[in-house]
């Protein structure tokens, strides 16, 4: 008789034990006071089939909380997206729920999600363009940690009657001095910090949530990238290319940069465009004029291709030249120093279709008085200089400045 007690006392421990060796199961799952700030008193989490719900004060900092857990099995592994969990030393955020995966000694898995919430709460805050039209112009979100609610907008805004957008948990609604809250419809004055108190349902007080609005510090201007150029520069032009959004600078230079030697006598126009991170010669280090070169401009048509004009001095004829840069080189557009007269203060844009328009302060009294305004616009022919404009005699600003009214009425 006792043997047979014995042999069955055996086969259900090991009944037990087989059943016990695949369980993947949470016996427990607690937060406690000592490992959690924030926490008063221990929270145990409610176990469900599949998942485990836990509910903490909205002082909690979610996103840092140490969980201590004890399971049926306890030879199972248990991870967060493949990283092993140890109990009550692991950190894990819980702002949103978390997957854990429990593996058996078998390797069977199963999966468990951990939820933790707050009491009743405010979620999202916000100041938005649609609610504060002629106020705001782009719409403004807050920081929520724990009960405090931090929000930056710019300094010139009225704080005196800003409308927020806001979310929150529980059923118990949001009051501001007792009056009840809907999101995007009651304005405060922020001057000074305002208190929303959220209720849980059927509750006649909740928490309070101070909302503390701040100023954007004021602008300031910042260095643009690195290996910026380093030698001597004149007749400095920049450009925002429409494409790429990034700037370009155009320049004529001289003295040394990076080895490369300029003759004070040469001063070529060179070109760096910004890469995102630093800057770029547009062609070559030494300046992409085939001489000297004064009074440049730069300009961009529609597809981001950059254009310049400038006084070329090649030959010491100092007439006007205009290149594009595609595909990694400088090209004329029309011939070299097409101009008849000698250019001073030279201006491009282009026009409708890409086409360059130029104009310029003519010199020498040949075929207009002297300083007439010449402008200029190029045909689109290889090889042939662009069609000279009606030419305004010099002094005639005040007819010009009639006839672009006229044109504008």
């Amino acid at each position: 008789m006792l043997i047979v007690l014995f042999l069955a006392t055996m086969l259900m421990g090991c009944r037990d034990q087989r059943d016990l060796t695949y369980t993947r199961d949470f016996k427990s799952f607690t937060l406690s006071a000592a490992r959690n700030n924030g926490l008063s008193s221990d929270i145990q989490g409610i176990i469900g089939d599949t998942s485990i719900m836990l509910t903490v004060p909205n002082a909690v900092d979610q996103s840092k909380l140490v969980p201590a857990f004890e399971m049926l099995n306890p030879r199972t592994i248990i991870k967060i997206n493949g990283v092993v969990q140890e109990s009550g030393v692991s950190v894990v955020d819980f702002t949103e729920p978390v997957k854990y995966t429990v593996m058996a000694e078998n390797r069977s898995i199963k999966t468990w999600t951990v939820s933790v919430e707050k009491k009743a709460a405010i979620t999202k805050f916000g100041f938005y363009e649609n609610e504060n039209p002629g106020v705001l112009f782009k719409d403004y979100r807050a920081v929520i940690t724990g009960v405090n609610i931090h929000i930056y907008v710019p300094k010139e805004t009225d704080l005196t009657q800003l409308t927020p957008r806001f979310e929150y948990s529980g059923g118990g609604g949001v009051k501001v001095n007792g009056v009840v809250q809907e999101s995007g419809k009651n304005a405060h004055d922020f001057t000074q910090p305002v208190a929303y108190e959220v209720l849980e349902s059927g509750a006649t007080s909740g928490e309070q949530f101070i909302v503390k609005v701040h100023f954007l510090t004021d602008p300031v201007w910042t260095k643009i990238g690195e290996n910026i150029i380093g030698s001597r520069t004149d007749g400095i032009v920049i450009g925002v290319n429409p494409v790429t959004d990034k700037p370009l600078i155009g320049y004529q230079r001289d003295g040394s940069e990076g080895g490369v030697v300029i003759d004070g006598a040469e001063e070529k126009v060179a070109v760096i465009s910004y890469t995102g991170t630093g800057w770029e010669f547009y062609g070559n280090a030494k300046g992409f004029s085939e001489d000297k070169a004064e009074d440049l401009t730069t300009a961009f048509d529609d597809t981001g291709v950059p254009y310049a004009s400038f006084k070329d001095f090649t030959n010491s004829e100092q007439r006007a030249t205009v290149m594009k840069y595609v595909n990694g080189a400088w090209a004329l557009v029309g011939q070299a120093r097409f101009s008849v007269p000698r250019p001073d203060y030279l201006s491009m844009t282009i026009g409708s279709g890409n086409i360059p328009f130029i104009t310029m302060s003519a010199r020498g009294g040949v075929v207009v008085a002297e300083r007439g305004l010449y402008p200029m616009r190029f045909d689109g022919t290889a090889g042939m200089p662009p069609t000279r404009l009606p030419v305004l005699p010099a002094a005639s600003h005040k007819w010009l400045t009639a006839m672009v009214k006229c044109m504008w009425l």
